[in-house]
């Protein structure tokens, strides 16, 4: 596995939902499936991630490979 970025406990882990679920599991004490579906809901973002002020999504369908966004957030 490859990292993506350093978090408190270890590395978070690039490539395919079910390394990143596997290392959900492993760290958070969530449901891994409910953490991944709270970060993948763009159009939710407003709701459930702090300091989203502005969520425009620029592609159709689902969270994927591809996905893109624009929005705003305050820091």
């Amino acid at each position: 596995m490859h990292a993506l970025g350093q978090v408190e406990g270890g590395s978070v882990p690039a490539g395919t939902h079910a390394e990143v679920l596997a290392w959900l599991k492993s760290h958070c004490l969530p449901a891994p499936d409910k953490v991944w579906q709270a970060l993948t809901d763009i159009r939710g973002w407003e709701r459930t991630l702090s300091g989203v002020e502005r969520i425009e999504v620029l592609t159709e369908g689902d969270f994927g490979v591809g996905t893109r966004w624009r929005g705003s957030r305050r820091l």
